[in-house]
């Protein structure tokens, strides 16, 4: 392993990007990043999935590139094209690559992001570099804050019920952080890692909320099947959803599968009250 302490982030500008950068630099570490914007800095490139890599970004010696982006207007296989063509690039100037997968991504995914997530994070296994697979990540960003904004400005929560159990697994931003760094640092002899600190029901959280915010709500629990077959018709007239058919589709597949978390190994995370206190 190369030891400079230059990391390139590819899709710094989101939710989990801008926490991950943050906490680099407060480790010391250069951070490099890509946006599919034109917000360029002397250290951020502009560039997106499915872009050619250009000679700017390749100059620089990076130690490792953490790569963030998932472009859904791109055909799966052209996606995952896209993954090995990048990632060889990278392996020839032995730089360590690590994939941001996703609790959704498994052999049994339904949804076209859980599958073309599993593939790329195949890919990267079999040749010897690492895949981090969080859970719902819990921080002021990304599908949390969708639902926590939802929660405060809706008088009624409707909540998608697919199973008894209807559990979802969780990780503070701060532990999906520190366990990225850890990986960046150090030669682990695993390469693929699930990360969460807790399972709980998406009644719990919600009712966790709303006991954070304070104002009388009203919960309405549905199938949520049916809940998809609507979100479906409303996307086939044209209407763009917060959160897609896809996405719903693969939350409620991921209720009937369940994997062993490897947080233990990075050390423990906060309570669970304190990770949601932290992320309103």
């Amino acid at each position: 392993m190369k030891n400079n302490k230059k990391v390139l982030i590819v899709g710094i500008n989101g939710f989990l990007g801008k926490e991950l950068a943050g906490f680099l630099e407060g480790k010391s570490v250069e951070v490099f990043g890509t946006t599919h914007t034109s917000n360029v800095s002397k250290n951020i490139f502009q560039f997106k999935v499915g872009d050619a890599i250009n000679s700017k970004i390749l100059l620089n010696d990076f130690s490792s590139v953490v790569y963030l982006s998932h472009n859904a207007t791109l055909e799966s296989e052209k996606l995952i094209n896209w993954y090995k063509k990048t990632f060889i690039t990278f392996k020839e100037l032995e730089v360590r690559q690590i994939y941001i997968s996703s609790y959704s991504a498994h052999e049994h995914a339904i949804s076209d992001y859980g599958k073309s997530k599993y593939q790329i994070e195949k890919f990267f296994l079999e040749n010897n570099e690492y895949s981090i697979s969080p859970g719902l990540i819990i921080g002021k960003g990304g599908i949390f804050n969708k639902i926590a904004r939802f929660v405060d400005k809706s008088p009624i929560i409707v909540v998608p019920v697919s199973s008894k159990e209807n559990l979802i697994p969780i990780v503070s931003i701060d532990k999906a952080c520190s366990v990225i760094f850890d990986v960046i640092q150090d030669n682990f002899i695993s390469k693929n890692y699930n990360i969460y600190s807790h399972m709980i029901k998406l009644e719990d959280l919600i009712k966790a909320l709303i006991q954070i915010n304070s104002k009388k709500k009203y919960l309405l629990k549905i199938n949520g099947y049916f809940i998809l077959y609507v979100m479906k018709i409303i996307e086939s007239i044209g209407v763009k959803l917060p959160v897609s058919s896809d996405n719903l589709s693969g939350f409620i597949a991921n209720q009937k599968y369940s994997v062993k978390s490897d947080i233990v190994e990075f050390g423990d995370d906060y309570s669970l009250d304190l990770i949601i206190k932290k992320a309103i």
